[in-house]
């Protein structure tokens, strides 16, 4: 009986880590797909997303444009590149998570969300505009 359940218990743990593989060779997938099929955000569009958004107190994430690429600056100062999905959803690969800049009534951009392949979100409130 015990080895039955150990056997099962081995299966399942390796059913997980299989799992957990193919959804990170899929998230992979869909920032390569989407350099594949040619996504190009217009520069105007991308200016719009520059600024520093506040993800918890005192610990901001900054958007730049970088040799004509979209890359957001961790609070570390480490320089990540975000990989268009949309004109306003972009794959930060170092994480595994979309961010999704986010428009008031007036059309500015007022918030970025990180989304998780699981639907979790962090919201980060944009924090230099007018």
């Amino acid at each position: 009986m015990k080895t039955t359940k150990n056997i099962l218990s081995k299966a399942f743990r390796l059913m997980l880590i299989a799992i957990m593989l193919i959804t990170v060779s899929q998230v992979e997938m869909k920032a390569q797909n989407s350099q594949q099929q040619g996504i190009t955000v217009p520069k105007d569009t991308m200016e719009l997303y520059v600024g520093s958004y506040e993800m918890q107190k005192d610990n901001f994430l900054k958007i730049e444009i970088q040799d004509d690429q979209l890359k957001a600056i961790g609070p570390d100062k480490t320089v990540y590149e975000l990989v268009p999905i949309t004109n306003i959803r972009f794959f930060l690969k170092a994480f595994g998570v979309d961010i999704e800049f986010v428009k008031n009534n007036d059309n500015k951009i007022t918030k970025l969300l990180m989304i998780r392949e699981d639907g979790q979100q962090l919201e980060a409130i944009r924090v230099d505009q007018d």
